[in-house]
């Protein structure tokens, strides 16, 4: 089928609407400025990446695009030394770089004193992942398993928008955005390494 981005666009943020209210009502001790969680590699359905692509450009200055972009070049690099010198990354290769990703402590160029610059269309895996007890836990082991429910929120979610999307690919938060912020030469990824990518915003 051929794919409309505007009209995937326009349904992820109607489901993102529906998921929040669905969130809500899931207990959690996670609150504003704790940002364990958002150091580590986020997936996102290509419709995901399309609206985070029109944010960017309808909400940033020049000069905010062009510090999200430095930053982009930085993780290149830290991708490029982190990963084996192959023409293509594998599944084993992209899960072994998660948990490299993870124990480095590496942000999400996204996080800007500990907050989400995107937050209004922050990634389904971000929306759907809490916690129940000692959020201090998450400074211990960023990719801790979080409540159940909201994996359930979360399947449910990416099912609607794959429906919606009329495709289902998963990408790389970071490859989704790159070409909207000048950042070309990322190493190539194979077509199902993100599929399997396991962390703990499972999807």
């Amino acid at each position: 089928m051929t794919r409309n981005p505007n009209k995937a666009a326009r349904e992820t943020k109607r489901i993102y609407k529906d998921v929040d209210l669905r969130m809500k009502k899931v207990p959690a001790v996670c609150c504003q400025g704790c940002s364990h969680c958002c150091h580590q590699l986020i997936k996102v359905h290509w419709a995901e990446g399309v609206l985070i692509e029109k944010y960017i450009i309808e909400t940033f200055s020049k000069d905010q695009i062009e510090t999200f972009s430095a930053r982009l070049e930085q993780w290149k690099n830290y991708l490029k030394d982190c990963t084996p010198n192959t023409d293509i990354l594998e599944a084993s290769d992209i899960n072994k770089f998660a948990a490299k990703v993870a124990e480095d402590h590496i942000p999400c160029f996204f996080l800007d004193n500990d907050s989400c610059a995107i937050y209004p269309v922050r990634p389904l895996i971000c929306r759907t992942f809490v916690v129940t007890d000692d959020a201090k836990l998450c400074a211990i082991d960023p990719m801790r398993i979080g409540v159940m429910e909201g994996y359930s929120i979360q399947g449910d979610a990416m099912h609607e928008i794959t429906r919606a999307a009329d495709s289902f690919q998963l990408r790389l938060l970071n490859y989704a955005v790159a070409e909207t912020l000048g950042v070309r030469n990322l190493k190539p990824i194979g077509d199902f390494a993100i599929t399997t990518l396991q962390r703990n915003h499972q999807t």
